[in-house]
């Protein structure tokens, strides 16, 4: 079982390099061409030094001169050749495997996001397939085409001095030891490095992401002093593969050195006895440099091979990582829903064992709107994510026009929902690119014409740039209030059935808060509508209103009839107006230092 799970990153990596397998293979021939031109080399060289210097025969010489230079030259188109065709397949594959790795991602569920940190997942995405380029396209293919050269030169310096082999080839079970005995050091001290990059990763994007909250607290050196440790971290962990390094590098060469040393005394002892010619030598040492390379290079793999499996082990994890709300194989899609909703004995829990939702059955008609009312984790907004399938009920089922929402597939489900939640995500661009991202092939015009129908035309042109103003990144540029209509806008733009509304009037001023309403007002016309609402006079405008508390629906009514009832809803409505009342007051009659 361990040497299954140990194969398992390596199987997972060639399935990737199978689509590049046809300019891997080109890559390959053209290596082994490179290497058996290498290996005329060395004999062209005797030949001119035995036979035409030795005799004298100039046109010979001249002949051989002529073959030698473009010997010279074809190793030099080759491995042109060979650079250019493994340096565009090495782009391509890592384009690749980000793009599936990123693909994959985008399909995961919402709950994988809340157990894994954005800056691990973008260090699988963007360093660890860099380590998988190094070996799996340059080492690979290097070593064919060295192995060739090796295979050959063995043969070669066999023909020449059976003697002088023999004694190379003492060098092989030498090299094997050094790379065994380094080989499991190297692998843990490179998935320490692994880890310790994604931990700088998250640190940095955390700290980026957060800079408002940290400039608004001025903790700047608490984040310095994170970020700091972070990176000493990871240079310990770089220092201990470097030391390892240090040893293990300079033992090869001089295990090289050693090789070299006993050849060129033995071999020169064979000259002066007379077994051997000069140009044999000569010829003997040049393929003895094609000897070595392969060994060298295979060392070289060996370390590499050591970071891919670091590398190979995370990208595997996060591949193998599953959707936990997948479509099914009968999933349908609706081309166009009434909107009616039933929730039918749901239970939901992000952590067994503890329930979020118990038991909740609520049915919603085609066209009403519902307003969701309770304290602060009551289970409010996961009522409308399961509504949305963002995650699976544990329990029970949701039904829209009597369809389970389990068998209908999730794009056409969410196509027919327009959702704005409380915090408004705005990516880096225009409001009109904004907005589109609602519906991504509709016009300008229908975008304007959209924009009249809420209210917001007037506003948004008064912006500097109109439509075309930069709302900054994750829409800073704008306030609070501004991003909400846009996504009132962009959800208007879908043309929802089914329009859920997460606390949208939260955190605007007043002026913003009368743009809101009038345009929550009009796209709530004539569709299902679901509000939550802390703000409870959002609940004036609903048809019924429900009321949960610790995952159950304690109350049910119209906003009037829960006035009445004097129950949770009352309690509720009594703590915001007093409140409300009191930051009047204080408007009125700021407190003065005493």
């Amino acid at each position: 079982m361990p040497r299954r799970q140990a194969l398992r990153p390596i199987k997972a990596m060639l399935s990737f390099i199978a689509p590049h397998r046809k300019w891997l293979a080109i890559a390959c021939i053209i290596s082994i061409m490179g290497s058996m031109v290498s290996l005329v080399v060395p004999y062209i060289l005797r030949s001119i030094i035995d036979h035409d210097i030795a005799r004298g025969d100039f046109v010979r010489f001249l002949s051989d001169i002529v073959i030698l230079t473009s010997l010279v030259l074809a190793m030099w188109i080759l491995e042109t050749l060979n650079t250019y065709v493994l340096s565009s397949t090495g782009a391509r594959l890592v384009c690749d495997l980000r793009f599936k790795l990123f693909s994959h991602v985008q399909n995961l569920s919402l709950g994988f996001f809340s157990r894994v940190r954005t800056g691990d997942i973008m260090s699988r995405i963007m360093e660890d397939t860099g380590a998988i380029e190094e070996v799996f396209v340059y080492g690979l293919v290097a070593i064919v085409g060295d192995m060739i050269a090796f295979i050959g030169a063995i043969i070669m310096m066999s023909s020449m001095s059976l003697e002088l082999t023999l004694v190379v080839c003492l060098v092989i079970p030498l090299a094997l030891a050094v790379c065994l005995l380094f080989g499991s050091r190297f692998l843990r001290a490179y998935r320490e490095i692994r880890k310790k990059v994604a931990s700088l990763m998250i640190k940095a994007q955390e700290n980026i992401a957060g800079i408002r909250t940290i400039k608004s607290y001025a903790r700047e050196r608490d984040a310095f002093i994170s970020f700091d440790e972070a990176c000493r971290d990871m240079m310990k962990s770089n220092l201990r593969a470097a030391w390892l390094a240090v040893w293990f590098w300079p033992t090869i060469q001089m295990v090289r050195g050693v090789g070299s040393f006993v050849v060129l005394a033995y071999g020169g002892y064979l000259i002066i006895r007379g077994s051997i010619t000069l140009g044999i030598f000569i010829a003997f040492l040049s393929y003895l440099d094609q000897f070595y390379r392969p060994i060298i290079s295979l060392t070289w793999l060996y370390d590499s091979i050591q970071r891919a499996m670091a590398a190979s082990e995370r990208i595997d994890e996060l591949m193998r990582e599953a959707p936990e709300v997948k479509d099914r194989e009968e999933a349908i899609e609706l081309k166009k829903i009434r909107g009616e909703v039933v929730f039918e004995d749901v239970y939901f829990e992000y952590q067994k064992g503890i329930p979020v939702l118990k038991g909740i059955n609520l049915k919603i008609r085609p066209g009403e709107r519902i307003g969701i009312v309770g304290p602060t984790g009551s289970g409010k907004t996961t009522l409308v994510l399961l509504l949305c399938r963002l995650y699976d009920v544990s329990r029970g089922r949701i039904l829209i026009d009597g369809h389970d929402i389990r068998d209908i597939k999730q794009k056409s489900l969410r196509s027919q929902i327009g959702f704005i939640p409380q915090d408004t995500f705005l990516f880096p661009g225009t409001i009109m690119d904004n907005i589109r991202l609602g519906r991504p092939d509709a016009s300008d015009d229908e975008i304007v014409q959209v924009c009249k129908e809420l209210g917001i035309h007037e506003f948004i042109e008064s912006l500097p740039n109109g439509y075309q103003t930069e709302v900054g990144e994750k829409g800073f540029l704008l306030s609070a209030g501004q991003r909400q209509l846009i996504a009132v806008a962009r959800a208007m733009l879908r043309r929802p059935s089914i329009l859920i509304l997460d606390e949208a009037l939260s955190n605007v001023d007043p002026r913003t808060e009368l743009l809101l309403r009038r345009a929550i007002e009009r796209i709530m016309k004539g569709r299902t509508t679901i509000v939550i609402a802390h703000r409870l006079w959002l609940c004036s405008l609903c048809d019924r209103v429900v009321v949960i508390d610790k995952g159950r629906i304690v109350e049910e009514g119209t906003h009037e009839e829960l006035l009445r009832r004097k129950g949770l809803y009352y309690e509720l409505y009594l703590a915001q107006m007093e409140k409300l009342i009191d930051e009047k007051l204080l408007r009125i009659r700021p407190i003065r230092p005493s």
